[in-house]
């Protein structure tokens, strides 16, 4: 039994080392980490304030085999981006940077799909920047959650 999990968690972490990984800077003393994997119509995923590209690496390497290019990109304080002090926190400046990755590695427009706060970041960069947001995905752990409950209530009705 411990083989096998050793074996799975090998090929775990595979998956997440087939990403390209780099630092992208962003602004004076403020770097993000920028993970990239594919080719095709592009696909931005964003973790929450906590995690990182990590999360998100079962999904990235979904999209890579459906024929998707993938950017997991590590918002400002969180994951391996670093933490300068002083800087904008907001979420409006979290999106800016969003929008200075995507210039950086020339994405016109891409498909976002956020976990946590970053959804609110991803609202807020098609807010400001509509033309390059096709759409957004919010994945919210504690609104699964409350679903199923109600699910469950549900069931126990009938």
């Amino acid at each position: 039994m411990l083989s096998l999990l050793f074996y799975a968690a090998l090929a775990v972490a595979a998956s997440h080392d087939r990403l390209a990984h780099r630092a992208i800077a962003v602004a004076p003393a403020e770097t993000l980490a920028v993970s990239t994997a594919g080719a095709g119509p592009t696909v931005v995923l964003l973790p929450g304030m906590i995690g990182g590209s990590y999360a998100w690496r079962h999904v990235a390497g979904g999209l890579v085999q459906r024929g998707f290019g993938v950017v997991i990109i590590e918002l400002l304080g969180t994951g391996r981006s670093n933490r300068p002090g002083g800087a904008d926190y907001s979420l409006e400046g979290q999106a800016e940077r969003v929008r200075v990755v995507l210039d950086s590695l020339g994405v016109r427009s891409a498909l976002i799909a956020a976990h946590g706060i970053a959804g609110s970041v991803a609202f807020r960069l098609a807010l400001a920047h509509p033309d390059r947001v096709r759409g957004i995905l919010r994945e919210e752990r504690e609104a699964r959650r409350k679903a199923n409950e109600n699910l469950e209530h549900l069931k126990a009705l009938y």
